[in-house]
Parts: structure tokens; C-alpha cells; sequence
């Protein structure tokens, strides 16, 4: 018989940082004398601001200005900077930025599915080979070992209901669920955090400054709360009927009340409503 978890508590140990969220990530390892220069013409982060042993969000563009995926760099040193991803979208990182790697000094090196776990709580050391990556704007730090090398957890893993539930509640967009790749730059919400506004060139520029010169963006990556379900799939429209989107992502509260994620298409004053209840809604990074 299995046992269901105790999401209450769950969540509760999180917050205080007796509990852990396992999350595998791809990482690449970007070394050498022109890794600063090469990766700040590719991202859409001032990858020259970014000082020693900080950590920056950034998104990857296509060409055409279309997501390719949202990444962390973490720089280590003048000429190394890791870079973690989402499980599963290394790859596709690692061949879009080695495109454009032409007579530069810059070596890629692709770890995939190196496990993980993020606490709540700042981690003081850890074992040899161990990295502490920042997480924010989201709860927590990021434990992973050095490439393939395991880690051990610090403190007890949530459950897989869980460390869903604590993704939607705090609003953490998952790519290929909420972000793809036809998503653009102004549509994530991010842009406050992974987005250096004339910053120079790089790749899918030209699309990021024409639209945010034009100041209005039709749709919004936004989080949502409502005391009806928010399942995905689940439709959205204003008080008029009129198509607003639909639930990506969404997860019930021990309180029965329920948090989404969502791509809502601006309602010009309309209350935006799910399963004929009106609902809360918040830009991706405000707080709660």
C-alpha cells in the first residue's frame, strides 16, 4: 500500500529548510580565454557584469528571437562559466552556442543529468567537488556534484507531488510546459532578471528591442490563484467569454485552493476567470 505524502508538512520543511527539492539539471562547463566575450553575444544576460562566483539568469535565443531556453550562469572565473539547464535541454544549448564557435577559445563541455537538490536555507561548504549555485529569483540554493560525480542530500527529499506544488506556488516557469519554443522574450515575465536591455549584440537581438521600444506586450507568462481547479488545460477567458489563455501548469494547496501558471493574454481591465470563478492573477515575479 503506498503511503500518500504529507504535502502540508512537506512544504512546511522546505520553508524551514529541513527538507530538500531533488532537481537534476544539465550542466556545460564554458572554459578559456574568450568565454566571457563568446557567451555575451550569444545570451540575452550582460555576461560581462556578472563578477566572480555570482549568478545571473539569462535566456537563449533563436535567431528569430524565439526561445531556445532559460539558463543560470554562474560564472567561476575570469574565463570559466557553468551553465545548468533544465534536464533535457542541454543538448539543444550546447549545439545552438557551438554554432557559433569559430576560431574562439572556448571549450563547451556537455554533463547531462548531473542530480541535485535545492534547500531553502544557504548551505555552508559541503562535501569536496560540490557546487553551490544561488537560485534565485526562486527559493533556494542548488547543490550538484562536479559533472557526472554523485551528491548525497543534506537533509530529507519532499516527495514528487511536492516539489511540484512548491514549483507552480512559487511561480517557477518549466520549459516545454510553460516556455517553448515559440515563446518570446516579452511573454516570459523574466524579463527583470534575465533580460540586459542595450546591452549590445547577440543572437535574437533585433526582436527583444523592437518590441520593447513598441511598450506593449500581448500576452504575459503570470501565476494564478483561484478556489477553482487549475488543472491544465484548463481555459481562461474574461467576463465577456473571450479566449484568455490557458493553464499550463497547476496544483492544489493543502488549503483546497489552487496556484497556476499560465500564458494570459492581457484583458484591458477584464477580470480573468477558469471554471466560471474569477481568479487572482500575478506577474510571474511578484511576490504572493
Amino acid at each position: 500500500m503506498t503511503t500518500q505524502p504529507d504535502v502540508a508538512a512537506e512544504l512546511a520543511a522546505l520553508m524551514h529548510g529541513t527538507a530538500c527539492v531533488e532537481e537534476t539539471r544539465d550542466l556545460i562547463l564554458a572554459a578559456g580565454a574568450d568565454t566571457t566575450r563568446f557567451l555575451h553575444g550569444q545570451v540575452t544576460q550582460n555576461v560581462e557584469a556578472i563578477t566572480a562566483s555570482s549568478t545571473a539568469w539569462s535566456l537563449l535565443l533563436q535567431p528569430n528571437g524565439r526561445l531556445i531556453a532559460l539558463l543560470r550562469l554562474h560564472r567561476l572565473d575570469d574565463e570559466t562559466v557553468l551553465i545548468d539547464v533544465q534536464t533535457g535541454y542541454g543538448a539543444a544549448v550546447h549545439a545552438a552556442l557551438s554554432r557559433f564557435l569559430i576560431r574562439t577559445k572556448c571549450l563547451l563541455t556537455l554533463h547531462t543529468s548531473v542530480l541535485g537538490f535545492r534547500v531553502c536555507t544557504q548551505p555552508e561548504g559541503g562535501p569536496v567537488g560540490t557546487r553551490v549555485i544561488s537560485a534565485s529569483p526562486w527559493p533556494g540554493w542548488l547543490l550538484t556534484g562536479s559533472g557526472s560525480d554523485p551528491i548525497a542530500a543534506p537533509v530529507p527529499v519532499v516527495s514528487a507531488e511536492t516539489t511540484e506544488l512548491w514549483r507552480v506556488l512559487n511561480g517557477e516557469p518549466r520549459l516545454g510546459v510553460d516556455l517553448t519554443d515559440s515563446t518570446i522574450p516579452s511573454e516570459t515575465g523574466l524579463q527583470s532578471v534575465a533580460i540586459a536591455f542595450g546591452k549590445g549584440c547577440y543572437t535574437g537581438q533585433e526582436l527583444v528591442e523592437r518590441i520593447d521600444s513598441r511598450g506593449r506586450v500581448v500576452r504575459s507568462l503570470m501565476r494564478l490563484r483561484s478556489d477553482a481547479a487549475l488543472q491544465p488545460g484548463t481555459p481562461l477567458s474574461d467576463e465577456t467569454g473571450a479566449d484568455r489563455g490557458v493553464v499550463t501548469s497547476g496544483a492544489q494547496l493543502p488549503d483546497t485552493t489552487w496556484v497556476g501558471i499560465a500564458m494570459v493574454r492581457t484583458a484591458g481591465g477584464q477580470t480573468i476567470m477558469a471554471n466560471g470563478c474569477a481568479l487572482t492573477t500575478l506577474a510571474l515575479l511578484d511576490d504572493a
